[in-house]
């Protein structure tokens, strides 16, 4: 049974879409995502008002903000889509030539519940690497043994200019083997999408009235790439306590 499957671009690029546009929207979404510690996919309006000024700087494409907000669905429609191709029985997925190999009753048989899968016929999905990124589940990082203080009894009385990382009072350590974890939990919650987070968390110095005053990590700025500033937003990006309304969404497609 031989298949009369259009070519992938049909699919994907309609209009004035181009792969070089969805890498660029992908790219600055994650980043900001990144930047100002956002999980989940409730994104605020600025962050598409910021990708769409990075397009125009780095393509010299003009989209609104909403054609974003509408692509990034779509994408998000790409990455499920093709997450459920490849788990289908009888389908093997090569990731170096980045190819899915069914017989044709396989594939005709999959497009009755996965419209979208013809777009895989001949090819897999160019951006899969930034889709997972984007759209795919976060691993959870083990805690090392790195990550924790061991108090001993010859442990030095600190100072005015010493440090002492703590996540409680000064009496939390009760005995010799006592240990205390230099971030808690809720901290690193954003480490779980890259070792590239700053990862905000509190520290103690001992104060001039010989009490410990607890103190707050800063985030790094964001670097100046040179880029043009963006109207209504802050030079060094928007995070998720802006004024704006965030913008998300529920996709009706499920794994």
């Amino acid at each position: 049974m031989a298949l009369n499957i259009p070519p992938q671009y049909t699919y994907f690029y309609k209009s004035n879409w181009a792969p070089n546009i969805d890498q660029s929207l992908l790219d600055s979404i994650i980043r900001l995502k990144l930047e100002n510690d956002l999980e989940g996919m409730v994104i605020p309006k600025p962050f598409f008002i910021i990708a769409a000024s990075d397009i125009e700087y780095d393509l010299g494409i003009q989209l609104q903000w909403d054609a974003l907000y509408e692509r990034l669905q779509f994408l998000e429609q790409r990455y499920l889509s093709f997450k459920a191709l490849v788990k289908e029985d009888g389908t093997q997925w090569i990731m170096g030539e980045n190819v899915v190999i069914a017989s044709d009753e396989t594939w005709a048989s999959i497009f009755k519940k996965n419209k979208l899968a013809s777009a895989y016929y001949y090819e897999g999905e160019p951006e899969f690497n930034r889709l997972s990124v984007m759209f795919g589940p976060k691993e959870i990082k083990e805690e090392k043994m790195d990550d924790v203080i061991v108090l001993s009894d010859n442990t030095i009385p600190a100072t005015s200019t010493e440090v002492i990382i703590s996540e409680g009072l000064e009496n939390e350590a009760k005995g010799p083997k006592s240990r205390r974890k230099l971030f808690d939990e809720a901290t690193r919650a954003g480490d779980c999408e890259s070792t590239n987070i700053t990862i905000r968390s509190h520290y103690y110095i001992m104060g001039p009235n010989g009490k410990l005053e607890r103190k707050m990590f800063s985030p790094k700025p964001r670097k100046n790439d040179g880029r043009p500033p963006i109207p209504n937003a802050s030079p060094g990006g928007s995070s998720c306590a802006s004024s704006a309304s965030p913008v998300g969404w529920r996709s009706k497609y499920t794994k």
